[in-house]
């Protein structure tokens, strides 16, 4: 690492002037309009879940993203335009978001969609792209009574089945320890939805858990709603149940999806979710309790109070009684001892906040604080030394955005407890249509806690961190996009299999070129340089240097109007220093076909993997069933494949997906009660989706 820390600013400098000049060459025969990007479309989405995931564990995305409804057809209406939909769907900039809300203050709402080009800042271009997905629908004010609460209405109701069909050493009750429950995974779900009111109501039985006896004699191990009443005067939203917090750019509470590396120069900071209505059909972390947030466009407030609980082991020292686990949520209720930790600990969570919104200005002031039941007792490491401890915790912070020109500064500057700061401080800058660079610098203290947060990092938490990123996007005229960034990074303290501050650097870019309107290619480089723990020397814990390259290569290509070819190439490569490389890679092929006659789509997915450890694994994106969006983890050697059929008949959706993971280098899968005496894994599940 030493010897190439003084070369990575070079290293993004060198990449930025090429940028420039490329965007140089471009602008001399570029028109006067800005050139058409394409819209948010679900490539897109499926990269940005790849960045989120990283090399962390597989995550289901479904709680955060199910509500946004980004493939459904819909338009979004332009006269009440949130700037989340602006920035992260629509793509429009900052200025051109800006002169849209000074033309509906001057002259009020759009009448039609081609009003749309007598804003400044919008070309041709512009129109013609956002055109498909856009409508101008004015806001029609009516007297509020008790049935317009209630209009339009829409219903849906999901269920879901899911099991893998091999025999895991769990099921075998002749075991000491095993599962007390049937290997069936079983979800259900009731959305009602009108203009003010929303009702939600969703279960989930995992594998291995009981079902209406024993431990869950009350049906599905868990359940989830909530009841909300929303625009009504200034009542902003008032939520009953289950919800999620989001504040400023998440030093202190955040929500919703939190873009990766490599994401777009705009994608890099948080919009404020405030109070999000939530009935995950997972056990995850909302909080149970009332929300409410109350205001207008340039003013308002938050305040809620909320409970969550957590599993884990509880320890009596001296008659006193610790929780001596990691706060984390896990869900799995299967086996005498995992319901025994069950909810153990209660955490109880009041927060308030106050926001004013402007429309080159943004602030908000808001704090949280935390109580549990039970002492924290981290378990005594040293690189915990700095982990939560004790039974409270408090944070407040200021978060503001400000549109100065070209220019968007925007940040969030927190106090933990002790006043442990969290800073962060980020600029975009539009320097032109087709050109856009953005910088982040963050500063976590060894010893800040955000026991809600979820702000850009590199690390687990927001804690113990300070770095400095850079990400430009060029988007050339002729369908060329490159965006590239580099991520500077230092841990003051130590870390999980890291005994000393240790520092390390990020580098990557992508390339997306469309050939044709239905062909089109893309190539993406990540680079990571950083220090952990050896494992050669039996006698100390020596930190090495470990550096990792990933390369991929995609093609998209439509034939036909009903068939979609996507063709990909993976690799990895990891090498400790003075140690040899160790290599992976994964090729698939995935076919989708249409049948609109009948409204029967299927897509289909061959997968070959081989790599030469876990360390080489490498994730993509996995079709799967309407609200889940799973990123597959492949390695060792092998194949996977899944045929994914979705069928569609006016108020109902049927989908059935079979798939298997088959080891050509190994003969049982996973270990302990999870263990499968074969070398496949095959899963079946089966949803309905029925529409009122």
């Amino acid at each position: 690492m030493k010897n190439l820390t003084p070369l990575t600013p070079l290293i993004f400098l060198f990449s930025l002037i090429t940028l420039c000049f490329i965007f140089r060459e471009q602008r001399c025969s570029a028109q006067s309009d800005s050139v058409p990007t394409v819209i948010f479309n679900e490539m897109d989405f499926q990269e940005e879940l790849e960045r989120l995931i990283g090399d962390d564990e597989e995550r289901d995305f479904a709680d955060q993203i199910e509500d946004l409804d980004l493939f459904d057809g819909k338009k979004i209406n332009i006269n009440s335009l949130t700037p989340d939909i602006a920035f992260r769907i629509l793509k429009l900039s900052d200025k051109q978001y800006y002169f849209l809300q000074v033309y509906i203050d001057q002259y009020g709402y759009l009448l039609t969609v081609y009003e749309l080009l007598a804003v400044d800042s919008f070309g041709r271009a512009d129109f013609f792209r956002l055109l498909p997905f856009i409508t101008a629908e004015l806001p029609i004010k009516q007297k509020t009574s008790f049935s317009r609460f209630f209009y339009p209405i829409k219903q849906e109701i999901l269920l879901r089945y899911g099991q893998v069909l091999e025999n895991k050493q769990g099921y075998d009750k002749t075991r000491k320890t095993h599962y007390l429950g049937t290997p069936q995974h079983l979800l259900f779900r009731y959305k009602f939805t009108s203009k003010h009111v929303n009702f939600a109501l969703s279960a989930e039985k995992d594998p291995g858990e009981e079902f209406f006896k024993g431990s869950s004699k009350q049906g599905f191990d868990h359940y989830a709603f909530f009841l909300n009443v929303k625009d009504v005067g200034t009542l902003k939203i008032l939520t009953i149940g289950n919800f999620r917090v989001g504040f400023g750019q998440g030093l202190i509470a955040g929500s919703g999806l939190m873009s990766g590396k490599g994401s777009s120069a705009v994608n890099i900071r948080k919009f404020p979710a405030g109070i999000t209505s939530a009935a995950p059909m997972n056990e995850s972390d909302p909080l149970m309790g009332i929300a409410t947030t109350i205001g207008n466009q340039k003013f308002s407030g938050i305040l809620f109070y909320g409970h969550r609980f957590f599993d884990g082991k509880i320890a009596e020292i001296e008659e006193e009684y610790y929780f001596e686990n990691v706060l984390s949520v896990h869900g799995f209720h299967r086996s005498e001892s995992e319901i025994e930790k069950r909810h153990s600990l209660m955490q109880h969570v009041w927060g308030a906040g106050f926001r004013y919104q402007g429309v080159l200005l943004k602030m908000g002031i808001q704090g949280v604080a935390s109580h549990f039941t039970k002492e924290i007792l981290p378990k005594e490491e040293p690189y915990r030394l700095y982990a939560f401890s004790g039974k409270d915790s408090y944070n407040v912070s200021l978060d503001y955005q400000l549109l100065a020109g070209k220019v968007v500064l925007f940040g969030e500057a927190a106090l933990g407890n002790g006043f442990a700061p969290a800073v962060l401080q980020g600029a975009l800058f539009q320097l032109d249509s087709r050109f856009r660079f953005s910088a982040l610098f963050r500063y976590y203290h060894p010893q800040y806690v955000g026991l809600l947060a979820n702000a850009f990092r590199e690390g687990t938490s927001v804690q113990n961190e300070t770095g400095f990123y850079l990400v430009a996007d060029l988007i050339s005229k002729k369908g060329l996009e490159m965006s590239l960034y580099s991520d500077i990074y230092h841990f003051v303290w130590l870390r999980y299999l890291v005994d000393k501050p240790s520092t390390g650097f990020d580098f990557g870019y992508s390339i997306k070129k469309s050939i044709t309107r239905n062909f089109s290619f893309s190539i993406a480089y990540q680079y990571k340089n950083k220090e952990q723990n050896g494992a050669d020397n039996p006698y100390y814990k020596e930190i090495v240097t470990y550096n990792r390259h990933k390369l991929r290569c995609r093609i998209d290509y439509k034939p036909f109007s009903n068939i979609t070819l996507k063709t990909e190439i993976r690799t990895a490569f990891n090498q400790f220093v003075k140690s040899d490389f160790k290599f992976g890679y994964l090729l698939f092929q995935d076919v989708q076909v249409s049948f609109p006659k009948i409204n029967l789509s299927a897509k289909a997915r061959l997968a070959y993997f081989d790599t030469d450890s876990y360390e080489e694994r490498l994730y993509a994106y996995e079709d799967d069933l309407l609200y889940t969006f799973n990123i597959t983890g492949y390695y060792y050697r092998g194949w996977r494949y899944f045929l994914l059929l979705k069928y569609r008949f006016r108020f109902f959706d049927l989908s059935f997906k079979l798939s298997q993971t088959h080891y050509t280098n190994r003969t049982t899968i996973s270990s302990g009660l999870e263990l499968i005496e074969k070398p496949h894994k095959t899963e079946i599940k089966v949803q309905v989706v029925v529409r009122l």
